[in-house]
């Protein structure tokens, strides 16, 4: 990410000791930021208006701790610029341990979904522009599988 170290000025996050690439998303760019304040994911996002939705609801779920606190840049917002690109940084929770996460507990996740749906129930954030066309992206499953699907803005139909 060429904007990083202009970004990463925009925080009160002392000393940055390094930036990894996360490379575990499809569509996204992250980065893993080691600070003096501690580690951090510099996100690069679509909007201005997916920046204060991402907020909003990490705002809601902070008493759960089901999402990692979204940090306010230097200027108070909830994002930061750079050449008209929008950034969010959360805090790192850490890896993934893989073999906690084999072990599915249903109880604990059915809790965990109910608190969500719970705290943000109220909240209304409005429609989000898709990322992607869906129908485009569901013809073109179809021609790559062999499938003839019959979609419309109604139904989808595998005939």
């Amino acid at each position: 990410m060429v904007a990083q170290p202009d970004v990463l000025k925009q925080y009160d996050i002392g000393r940055v000791k390094s930036c990894k690439p996360l490379n575990k998303g499809n569509t996204s760019y992250a980065m893993l930021v080691d600070t003096e304040a501690g580690a951090f994911v510099l996100r690069k996002l679509s909007s201005e208006q997916q920046a204060w939705k991402e907020y909003i609801l990490a705002q809601k779920l902070a008493p759960t701790n089901i999402s990692p606190k979204i940090r306010c840049a230097k200027n108070g917002m909830p994002y930061a610029t750079y050449l008209g690109v929008y950034f969010n940084i959360q805090e790192y929770k850490g890896p993934v341990n893989e073999s906690r996460a084999k072990k599915l507990n249903f109880l604990q996740l059915g809790k965990l979904v109910g608190q969500f749906h719970h705290l943000t129930g109220e909240v209304r954030l409005g429609e989000q522009e898709d990322r992607y066309d869906l129908l485009l992206l569901w013809k073109a499953v179809g021609r790559r599988y062999g499938i003839r699907l019959n979609l419309t803005f109604e139904y989808w139909a595998i005939i």
